[in-house]
């Protein structure tokens, strides 16, 4: 990916994120700086990370796996596209066993639904997991 396509990306990205911390005045107020910073190094690093998630495949350990599996997720995470990994996990790992989606929230879902995540862990612990909630 060219430069100039990565930083229409970022700046795609600050059109976004200035609509959606629109109520978070600390947030915005380090826009320009996040913005600032995407140079070609962070570029580069951003396409390695890339490279590593595209690489990485996770099935076999995640079939093999006995403990319970929550997924909590963020509609707009550009890096794991939920829908095929909620149908995936659905109908292939044997541990699924609850599912959030939280409209609000990106890839770093803990950041942008903190609360509610947490929410959903204890409710989850405190019913024991049972059964796959969709």
């Amino acid at each position: 990916m060219p430069f100039w396509a990565y930083r229409g990306i970022v700046r795609a990205f600050e059109l976004f994120a200035r609509v959606r911390f629109r109520r978070h005045p600390p947030i915005l107020a380090r826009m320009d700086e996040f913005v600032a910073n995407r140079t070609e190094p962070d570029r580069q690093a951003v396409l390695h990370r890339l490279t590593l998630i595209r690489h990485a495949d996770f099935r076999e350990p995640v079939r093999a796996l006995d403990l319970p599996i929550v997924y909590l997720t963020g509609l707009a995470d550009p890096i794991v596209f939920w829908p095929p990994v909620y149908e995936w996990l659905r109908d292939e790992a044997q541990s699924f066993r609850r599912w959030r989606l939280f409209w609000y929230a990106d890839h770093n879902v803990l950041n942008g639904a903190a609360a509610a995540c947490a929410e959903e862990v204890v409710s989850g612990v405190e019913s024991g997991l049972d059964g796959v909630e969709d």
